[in-house]
């Protein structure tokens, strides 16, 4: 059975996400998400309809890439202190 959320976009994940980009701002979606290296299913991305839903979701990869970054360093360093 096909859902559809509250504004008519077919819900595409069990969770209820609809990963829809609104048309007129995809070209810039596209550039943005490309320029971060951080991936997503489609599908599992936020619903976005201006640039500004966009930035928000992109300063918010890079603010998890930033976690990851920084808890591999933290492993690494533990890994050292275990190594001497």
């Amino acid at each position: 059975m096909t859902k559809f959320e509250e504004r008519g976009h077919k819900v595409t994940t069990h969770e209820g996400h609809t990963g829809y980009v609104a048309p007129e701002i995809k070209e810039y979606f596209v550039e943005k998400y490309m320029e971060q290296p951080i991936r997503v299913v489609p599908g599992h991305w936020p619903s976005m309809e201006t640039k500004q839903d966009v930035d928000k979701w992109i300063d918010s990869l890079r603010f998890m890439r930033k976690l990851f970054d920084e808890m591999q360093l933290d492993n690494e360093d533990e890994e050292e202190d275990d190594f001497l």
